[in-house]
């Protein structure tokens, strides 16, 4: 059963997965090609993690199966969050947590342990910190991550 839409975006044509597909900004055949450079994050401000739609976009990437998407999607917020902010630790631990997901459909099941624990463990410092962070429940997310799916808890409006 798919996580519901939480954005009126499409959806990539495919998960990019190094070595297997062509890179999304960096080859003319990537879904996300703009002449080889990376895009750019769109500016970002902190407010009701309803109506953030960058936030959102970075969720449903991951719970659909595009997990170097979402890592991208969240790091352009990563970018512009102060570092005393826990959303930055927070948004650190999933980018991890995606990451290990692609080390996962590499097949590099070292790689994926030591990415997935280190974003679970990041996640757990917010959550120690706070129950809900940017309209994510912490606690039921972890418990979600930690059984290895790719599901979130968030408020929903």
């Amino acid at each position: 059963m798919r996580p519901p839409r939480r954005s009126a975006r499409p959806l990539p044509p495919y998960a990019f997965v190094p070595g297997r597909s062509p890179h999304p900004f960096r080859h003319p055949d990537g879904h996300a090609w703009q002449g080889g450079d990376a895009p750019r994050a769109a500016a970002w401000q902190a407010g009701d993690p309803a109506a953030d739609d960058a936030w959102r976009w970075g969720v449903e990437l991951f719970e659909q199966g595009f997990p170097w998407e979402a890592h991208e999607a969240w790091e352009g917020i990563w970018r512009q969050v102060p570092p005393s902010d826990p959303l930055r630790a927070l948004l650190q631990g999933l980018i991890q947590v995606a990451g290990a997901e692609v080390k996962r459909l590499q097949g590099d099941p070292r790689g994926e342990a030591r990415l997935r624990s280190r974003g679970l463990a990041r996640v757990r410092e917010v959550a120690a910190v706070t129950p809900v962070c940017h309209g994510l429940h912490l606690e039921a997310s972890l418990a979600l991550l930690e059984a290895g799916t790719c599901r979130l808890v968030l408020e929903e409006p």
